[in-house]
């Protein structure tokens, strides 16, 4: 599919979701005259039910698509569309709690120092070479969060 062809289908799909939109509303406006009319209180629920289709896991990856084909700048309108339109888009994603490695440097001097071993004697241990080790040491590079924590685990046994 060309961009030409990305860009006709993706209008059509934002003109959809508001046509969708708006009959919602009328459906909603519909709802609450019929119930000033009988006296009652107005529910939007069993009108919203009627006008509204329920959503396939087709509807929803077509949403993700949309969600991540849009340019940035249309990204909160086009979820905004998305919601009124009934899609559900309380689904959160945590970014994963990073791993703070600034530390590496004051850990490895603090356990040459403690074990007396040499750079290339800790670097053996840990399993790194001695430049490597050397540049954690430096604070010119840090370890990947999953190194990292092999690398305190392993200097915290050192102690022990």
């Amino acid at each position: 599919m060309n961009n030409i062809e990305k860009s006709t289908s993706v209008l059509e799909i934002v003109q959809a979701i508001d046509q969708l939109i708006t009959a919602v509303e009328n459906a909603k406006r519909q709802s609450k005259v019929i119930s000033e009319e009988n006296h009652t209180e107005p529910t939007d629920q069993p009108v919203m039910q009627s006008a509204v289709k329920s959503l396939t896991s087709e509807d929803y990856l077509l949403a993700a698509y949309l969600v991540a084909t849009c340019k940035s700048e249309r990204l909160k309108m086009v979820i905004s569309l998305l919601s009124k339109g009934g899609w559900d888009m309380s689904v959160e994603c945590k970014a994963p709690s990073k791993v703070d490695t600034s530390d590496i440097a004051s850990r490895i001097e603090q356990a040459l120092q403690e074990t007396g071993c040499s750079v290339k004697e800790l670097a053996d241990i840990l399993g790194v070479s001695r430049g490597v080790l050397n540049s954690y040491k430096g604070g010119k590079r840090f370890p990947r969060p999953e190194r990292y924590e092999m690398i305190v685990s392993m200097l915290k046994n050192l102690h022990t």
